[in-house]
């Protein structure tokens, strides 16, 4: 099923992205081929690797986004 908007090149960070509602949300996010960058305090590697078909896994990171120098680091990594 083709996307119904064109996300290529442009990128979008996900918090929650581990969770089922997020892991959803990355998947039609993908596939509307934004490059991901999804947040999680628990790693969201799993979720990276299986949101791979071409190669270029999305940026997995864990956070904590009640703690300032977490979200700072993300936003860092995010605009590197």
């Amino acid at each position: 099923m083709a996307a119904a908007i064109d996300l290529s090149g442009r990128v979008l960070l996900l918090t929650g992205a581990a969770g089922g509602i997020g892991s959803a949300i990355a998947a039609l996010f993908r596939e509307a081929g934004a490059l991901l960058v999804l947040a999680d305090r628990s790693a969201p590697e799993a979720l990276a690797a299986e949101l791979d078909p071409d190669g270029n896994a999305p940026l997995a990171l864990a956070v904590d986004v009640a703690a300032a120098a977490s979200v700072a680091a993300l936003v860092r990594r995010t605009a590197a």
